[in-house]
């Protein structure tokens, strides 16, 4: 026959994961709701947030914040599913839009800021380097009639020595200047 000392048990009580509580829901005086785990009246764990505008989350929360893993729906109709810190989006995630273009790659501080691929909805796709979700360093455009920039961006501008492939396959090796060809350069 097993004995428990009141040290065993204390300990196993101990052990029992914090989190595996019964969910709650709560309503909040701007309107929105709550549903999910809390720990020391805070929301922790898993659970859904749902203000009256539309906007939803679906995720991960610690300390009453939205952190870790989840999923944003927005009321125009976009939804982001990644990294949260601090209630914003932060680190990987994807994002497609409501009008069909696509982002997938880094975030910080809810801003599109870092490498990515952009797909937009007038089929011209973007790899590279973002900054509050401007194309900014160094990217790749594609456009579907057969137009290709690879070389730097600044502030969603093209700037700097670049390549441009143009649909007739003639190609531009040379300096660009506030998006367009400047200086030395090379048609052929």
């Amino acid at each position: 026959m097993m004995r428990y000392t009141p040290h065993l048990i204390a300990a196993l009580m101990l052990a029992t994961p914090a989190m595996a509580q019964s969910v709650q829901t709560k309503q909040y005086d701007d309107g929105g709701i709550y549903e999910g785990q809390f720990l020391g009246g805070l929301q922790h764990g898993q659970g859904t947030y749902t203000l009256p505008n539309g906007y939803t989350y679906t995720g991960e929360w610690f300390e009453g914040e939205i952190r870790g893993q989840g999923t944003a729906q927005f009321p125009n109709g976009s939804i982001y599913e990644g990294q949260f810190a601090a209630g914003k989006p932060e680190g990987f995630g994807v994002i497609n839009f409501a009008d069909g273009g696509t982002y997938e790659g880094d975030w910080l501080d809810g801003k599109i800021t870092g490498r990515g691929i952009a797909r937009y909805a007038n089929g011209v796709v973007y790899e590279g380097d973002f900054r509050n979700a401007m194309h900014h360093g160094q990217g790749t455009m594609r456009s579907p009639g057969g137009y290709i920039y690879e070389g730097p961006w600044v502030n969603g501008v093209k700037e700097g020595d670049g390549t441009i492939t143009y649909p007739d396959g003639a190609v531009y090796v040379g300096t660009l200047s506030d998006g367009e060809r400047q200086g030395v350069g090379r048609l052929g």
